[in-house]
């Protein structure tokens, strides 16, 4: 089976979002990826234009921590996957620029796949959005997309897959708002509440990782993808070592002291 999507009435009229939509059928032609959902084509029916996508089974990432928060270790087993995805985005020069629980699935065999390219942009500056323009999911989106920037780095993905992280380990996002404008300037503003404070189950070493991924600068998130993978990779052999020995002990692994049970 497969999946049709089809630009809304109200995009159609707008020549910025046409070109968005075939901007998405572009990329998704580029990339392979089997954490990233395959697209197969791209048509225009009776002036709207369609992508025809794989059907993917399963539910979102969303759905499955409406009633609980997710562990540390399950929580990096399904993004780790799909941040390979994220740099085979990356590698052909765009931005995800949308990730978030509700657009990763989980199949039924427990593989995540991204299945959303509808924000996608160049790494850098992007034709398409002027000075000032606010394009994305506002509790998900970087400082930077908040502020309007013109040019954005992968770090504008890394903090969106922060935020997915924190939501996914405590059951909330880490900025907040009755509006989306109230949302977007606690982005800007706000200070970042660790993880651990809002669930006491968090780790130390998926404190560290997250906090780094959520910092205001961009430049003080990781500097490559390889660097980041290392990173998740590391957190994941922390987070099972603590697991593994609730007392006070030295993580081999790593040779460094991992502290007690919360």
């Amino acid at each position: 089976p497969v999946v049709v999507k089809v630009i809304s009435e109200k995009c159609a009229s707008n020549a910025n979002w046409r070109e968005r939509f075939k901007r998405e059928a572009r990329a998704a032609v580029q990339i392979r990826h089997p954490n990233l959902i395959g697209v197969l084509g791209y048509e225009e029916f009776l002036g709207r234009q369609c992508l025809i996508m794989e059907y993917v089974a399963g539910a979102s990432l969303h759905q499955r921590i409406k009633t609980t928060p997710l562990p540390d270790a399950t929580a990096l087993d399904l993004l780790i996957p799909i941040v390979e995805g994220l740099r085979e985005i990356w590698r052909v020069g765009m931005l995800h620029g949308d990730l978030k629980p509700a657009n990763i699935m989980i199949q039924p065999d427990g593989t995540p796949k991204l299945i959303d390219l509808g924000l996608v942009r160049p790494i850098g500056r992007d034709p398409l959005v002027k000075e000032g323009d606010i394009v994305g999911t506002p509790y998900f989106m970087s400082p930077e997309a908040v502020r309007g920037d013109v040019v954005l780095g992968i770090q504008s993905d890394m903090w969106s897959l922060g935020v997915t992280l924190y939501q996914i380990i405590t059951g909330q996002v880490p900025f907040k708002g009755g509006s989306a404008v109230e949302c977007l300037q606690s982005v800007i503003k706000d200070e970042l509440m660790a993880p651990s404070v809002v669930n006491q189950n968090v780790t130390a070493a998926m404190d560290h990782l997250v906090l780094r991924l959520l910092k205001k600068d961009p430049k003080e998130r990781f500097g490559t993808p390889t660097e980041l993978v290392s990173a998740l990779h590391a957190a994941r052999s922390q987070v099972l070592c603590t697991s593994a020995l609730p007392s006070r002990r030295f993580c081999s692994s790593s040779m460094s002291l991992v502290g007690g049970s919360r």
